[in-house]
C-alpha cells in the first residue's frame, strides 16, 4: 500500500470501530425509533468518539462489565495522528523516510515513522475491534437474558 492508502485505510478502519461503539449503545439502549436513533442521535457531529467511549465506559459500569479502554484510546489517538498531524520526509542514506511527530498527551514529544505508526495502528486494531465485538455481545446477553 502506498501513503495515501494506508491512511485511507486507518480512516476505514476507524469507521468500523465506531460502527461497533454505535452498535454497544444501540443495543443496550434498545429505541424504538432506530433510524432517528442511528442517523441523528450517534451522529458524529453530536456525539463525537470520544463521548461515544465515554457512554459506553457508563454503560459497563451500571452493568457491572469489566472492559479496558487503554487501546480503544490508543487506537484513536494513532487515528488523530493520521488525520491531524503533519508527516515529513528525511532522506537518511539517500533514501526517503517519511516521518511523524506526535505530542501525547503527558506532554512528551515522540518522532516515528509513517509506517511504524501505520502497522502499530493495525496490529491494535486487530486486536481491539475482536475485544469491541466481544463487548457488543456481552451487552445483549447480560441485557437482553440471551
Amino acid at each position: 500500500m502506498n501513503y495515501n492508502e494506508k491512511i485511507g485505510d486507518v480512516v476505514e478502519k476507524t469507521k468500523s470501530v465506531e460502527y461497533y461503539l454505535n452498535c454497544i449503545i444501540g443495543n443496550y439502549i434498545s429505541p424504538t425509533r432506530t433510524g432517528f436513533f442511528d442517523n441523528v442521535i450517534l451522529n458524529g457531529s453530536i456525539v463525537d468518539f470520544g463521548k461515544k467511549i465515554k457512554v459506553i465506559k457508563t454503560i459497563c459500569e451500571a452493568e457491572g462489565i469489566e472492559f479496558d479502554f487503554k487501546n480503544l484510546h490508543e487506537l484513536m489517538n494513532i487515528r488523530n495522528l493520521f488525520a491531524h498531524e503533519s508527516t515529513y520526509v528525511e532522506f537518511p542514506n539517500g533514501e526517503m523516510l517519511v516521518k511523524m511527530d506526535q505530542l501525547k498527551n503527558d506532554g512528551k514529544y515522540i518522532e516515528s515513522t509513517f509506517n511504524d505508526k501505520y502497522n502499530e495502528f493495525v496490529k491494535l486494531y486487530t486486536e481491539e475491534i475482536k475485544n469491541i465485538m466481544k463487548l457488543n455481545q456481552d451487552i445483549i446477553e447480560k441485557c437482553h437474558k440471551i
